[in-house]
C-alpha cells in the first residue's frame, strides 16, 4: 500500500454544520465528516479511486 506525507488541514463544511443540527450521532453527520479531499496529483500517485477507503494517520491516532 502506497504512503505519502501530506499536510492535514481540518475544516467544517457546510454539510457538516447542517448535519450537526440533526445531531452528531446521525448518519448525515457521519457522512459529512467521513470525507477526505486531496490534490488530484496525490490521488493519482496513490492510485486512489472514487469512494475508496483510505487510512489517515496523525499524532492523535489513525482512522479509516
Amino acid at each position: 500500500m502506497a504512503k505519502i506525507l501530506l499536510n492535514m488541514i481540518t475544516q467544517r463544511s457546510i454539510e457538516e454544520g447542517i448535519a450537526m443540527e440533526i445531531g452528531k450521532p446521525s448518519k448525515e453527520y457521519f457522512e459529512a465528516c467521513s470525507l477526505v479531499e486531496m490534490n488530484e496529483d496525490d490521488i493519482k500517485a496513490l492510485g486512489i479511486t472514487p469512494n475508496t477507503n483510505v487510512k489517515v494517520t496523525s499524532e492523535s491516532g489513525e482512522v479509516i
